[in-house]
């Protein structure tokens, strides 16, 4: 339906019915109020994920930091002198190379160190002449380390675990060169019986895991008495 309305020009428009006068211009309040409002969820959204995927981030560079200090460890101890670092870390027999988990103060980042002497501990880590580690890698803050026994659920480590490397053959060794002896690292009874290892094999941990602080665990930590240093998704077999 239409009318037409005379205008002083004597020329005339026709105006459809209901859409007299001013149109609608922009929203309603409430209309913004919801547009805002979903906005706001969509943002918070894409932050949750792109920290969560920053922080997984950070525990597989962690992972991958592990098994380079185990092979470059491994390496040391099956030919030493090929990659003499020093003249303290000659050969000696009463000492063994490393590497060492450090998971201590809370708020300070964890670390991985290779290490070089009668333990596998902080107090050995492997220096240069200026007394600068040979090879440490600081982990991002959100990252952190697990142990616990068997059947338990993996509690923060709240200090440090290590390994010794045999010399020449590079197989594990007990933290402690004066108790040399086959280890494991991160693998229970039911795991060394599945890959037919000798029970009576010293285990350091039963559970060994990289997570972040917020106590959720990704990755677990494995070392054979071969000596190779292996990480994968926590709770696979």
């Amino acid at each position: 339906m239409s009318r037409t309305c005379a205008l002083s020009n004597g020329r005339s428009t026709e105006l459809v019915a209901g859409r007299e006068g001013l149109g609608r211009n922009g929203f309603t309040l409430l209309e913004l109020t919801v547009v805002i409002g979903v906005a706001l969820a969509l943002s918070s959204l894409g932050v949750t994920a792109l920290t969560s995927s920053l922080r997984d981030a950070a525990v597989d560079s962690a992972a991958q930091s592990i098994e380079r200090a185990a092979d470059f460890a491994r390496g040391l101890a099956i030919n030493p002198n090929a990659r003499v670092i020093t003249e303290a870390a000659r050969r000696r027999d009463d000492w063994r190379y490393g590497v060492v988990l450090v998971d201590t103060t809370p708020g300070a980042a964890a670390y991985i160190a290779v290490t070089y002497g009668p333990t596998a501990t902080e107090a050995c880590i492997l220096r240069r002449i200026d007394g600068a580690p040979v090879f440490s890698r600081t982990c991002n803050r959100n990252v952190a380390f697990y142990a616990g026994p068997a059947g338990t659920t993996p509690q923060r480590l709240g200090g440090g675990i290590g390994w010794l490397y045999q010399w020449d053959t590079g197989f594990t060794a007990s933290s402690s060169a004066a108790t040399l002896g086959l280890v494991c690292v991160g693998v229970d009874a039911a795991r060394l019986a599945a890959v037919e290892l000798d029970p009576a094999t010293v285990r350091i941990a039963d559970q060994l895991a990289i997570g972040t602080i917020d106590g959720r665990i990704r990755l677990g930590i494995e070392v054979l008495p071969t000596g190779l240093a292996a990480t994968g998704p926590w709770g696979v077999d």
